[in-house]
């Protein structure tokens, strides 16, 4: 079990130089990272690589103009997705720099999330599958990232799309704290 689940039971503060080598234990939800916590900063971006951001950028407007209208119920969901901060950043780093691989895995993550419409699940369709806490939003790393800790051993259901579905809202859930706080 992860040291931050449960506490090892305390040494003296003068039999570990005088500093207790674990935060303190609590049960307080943790909604803010640590005010010492830093977000490493990143290179700014060269001409070559904000010209490829751009064209990513355009292409998937453009796609995401031709296949879906204001009409749509999903329409906004997926407007607000596409203003992320750092969103094309993120697809240009996983692909290396290689815009037509960057514009494929756009183009994929598109299409999944107008079928699985991750924005659109609600807390009480997933609601069975967290009572056992199988899966903790456990507060932010020393980046200041949201840390999502999956316990299997606390498996309640039988296999089933919503375990799926309650991953995916976890994960949402887990970008929300990132976004609110502005740390992309």
């Amino acid at each position: 079990m992860s040291r931050f689940l449960r506490r090892a039971p305390a040494k003296s503060a003068e039999a570990d130089g005088g500093k207790d080598p674990l935060p303190p234990s609590t049960s307080d939800l943790i909604f803010y990272p640590h005010p010492d916590a830093k977000v490493p900063l990143r290179a700014p971006h060269t001409a070559e690589q904000l010209k490829k951001l751009g064209e990513l950028e355009s292409f998937t407007r453009d796609l995401h103009a031709s296949t879906l209208t204001q009409e749509d119920s999903y329409w906004r969901w997926e407007e607000r997705w596409l203003d992320s901060a750092g969103l094309y950043a993120r697809y240009m780093r996983a692909a290396k720099g290689d815009l037509p691989n960057a514009k494929k895995r756009i183009q994929a993550t598109l299409e999944w999330r107008r079928e699985f419409k991750p924005d659109l699940i609600v807390p009480d369709e997933v609601k069975i599958e967290g009572e056992t806490g199988k899966h903790v939003l456990s507060g932010f790393d020393r980046r200041a990232m949201p840390l999502l800790y999956l316990r299997p051993g606390r498996e309640n259901t039988k296999p089933s799309d919503r375990q799926i579905r309650y991953l995916v809202w976890s994960v949402e859930v887990s970008e929300c704290y990132k976004k609110c706080e502005g740390k992309e």
